[in-house]
């Protein structure tokens, strides 16, 4: 597990109130906004970029919802985003040297704006009792500036009511926008505030197969964690992608930390990935055998590299003996005998199968088979 100590060494003592509004565009920021048109129904407005230095970035919009909507790679100097709707958004831009600039703002219709959206920083454990009860969270100090007459959702879409802003339960709020519409004209204007919680999720454990491709830890955390936090391995070395890779990494335990929200203590979980093995029946083969000849060891005579433990079935059913992978031409019929292997949930069963033909004469020479044949001088495979 995690030492907390070394985790938070870095981070000062937690001063902020437990909510801390950003609101606007900072001074230093490079963003600017062309409100839309006074007509809610015509998206013409923009949202202006003008790089801070000579690198090279990538940027993204994402919309209300959270989803990306316009992106670009390798840019310089400044962008444009055109043809917006009065709505909110989110845009985050990244220089090559891994330094993030993002805002979240609204494009207004024409002159009057219904409110400014800006994001509130939400410290859920600052929101619970130390019995463990919620203690109402209270979002209308963050609304004031919006005009009166809209409704609020929160992101899943579901109406907030007035009565209901004044005590939120904070652990069961997610990050996302909470959306406010006024409809002018048959469209809709939205602003909102953008809620940024310090979800970590709940401890879980995920088991895996070795055969698995590769995923996103945060993907299989229970609960509802928040994406702004970091991935740490059993010897506290930062997992930068978040990602695990069955082929070159062991079952471990991980920690996912979220430390530099101002205003909240860092919090933490734990994800711990048990990692299966895949046991392999090897691949399929066909035989040539001597009738009467010598036993031999029918799991040699399987392509690839099968493991030993698993279990033998000849033609009409018949069972060969558990723990024996032997046979024996002088009393076992011929024909194909699967073999099956069981590997630990959830990996899955495999089989193969050694179609084994008896031949009365040596059969040397034919093609596409494998062939045992003993004489009395001759011996087991």
């Amino acid at each position: 597990m995690i030492d907390c100590a070394k985790a938070i060494v870095k981070l000062k003592a937690c001063i902020l109130p437990c909510i801390l509004l950003l609101s606007g565009i900072p001074a230093n920021a490079q963003f600017s906004v062309v409100a839309s048109s006074a007509d809610p129904c015509v998206c013409s407005g923009s949202i202006n970029y003008q790089a801070a230095s000579s690198q090279t970035f990538a940027y993204t919009l994402f919309d209300v919802d959270d989803t990306p909507i316009e992106s670009a790679q390798n840019q310089s100097g400044s962008f444009e985003i055109t043809g917006l709707c009065p709505s909110v958004f989110h845009i985050v831009v990244e220089y090559s040297d891994g330094t993030i600039e993002d805002q979240f703002l609204d494009i207004p219709a024409g002159a009057n704006s219904i409110g400014d959206a800006h994001r509130v920083i939400l410290c859920q454990e600052a929101y619970t009792d130390a019995n463990g009860f919620d203690i109402p969270f209270d979002l209308t100090p963050e609304l004031t500036d919006f005009s009166p007459g809209g409704v609020w959702r929160n992101p899943d879409g579901l109406i907030i009511t007035d009565a209901d802003l004044f005590a939120l339960s904070a652990s069961q709020m997610e990050s996302g926008w909470y959306p406010y519409t006024i409809t002018s004209g048959g469209c809709e204007i939205t602003s909102g505030v953008y809620i940024q919680t310090n979800d970590v999720g709940l401890t879980t454990t995920y088991v895996i197969c070795e055969t698995y491709e590769p995923f996103v830890m945060l993907d299989f955390m229970q609960g509802s964690p928040d994406t702004v936090g970091q991935w740490y391995d059993s010897n506290l070395n930062i997992v930068t992608d978040g990602m695990y890779y069955p082929a070159t990494m062991d079952d471990a335990l991980f920690t996912y930390l979220i430390a530099d929200l101002p205003g909240c203590q860092p919090v933490f979980r734990t994800l711990y990935v048990d990692e299966q093995t895949q046991r392999s029946a090897g691949t399929s083969a066909d035989v040539l055998v001597c009738q009467g000849g010598f036993p031999f060891n029918m799991l040699n005579l399987l392509e690839g590299e099968p493991d030993d433990g698993g279990v033998w079935t000849g033609p009409a059913g018949m069972v060969v003996p558990a723990g024996s992978d032997m046979f024996n031409p002088s009393f076992m019929p011929q024909g194909a005998y699967a073999y099956t292997i069981n590997s630990a949930a959830p990996c899955s069963t495999q089989i193969s199968a050694l179609t084994i033909t008896f031949t009365p004469t040596n059969p040397s020479g034919l093609s596409a088979s494998t062939q045992v044949c003993a004489t009395s001088g001759g011996g087991s495979i």
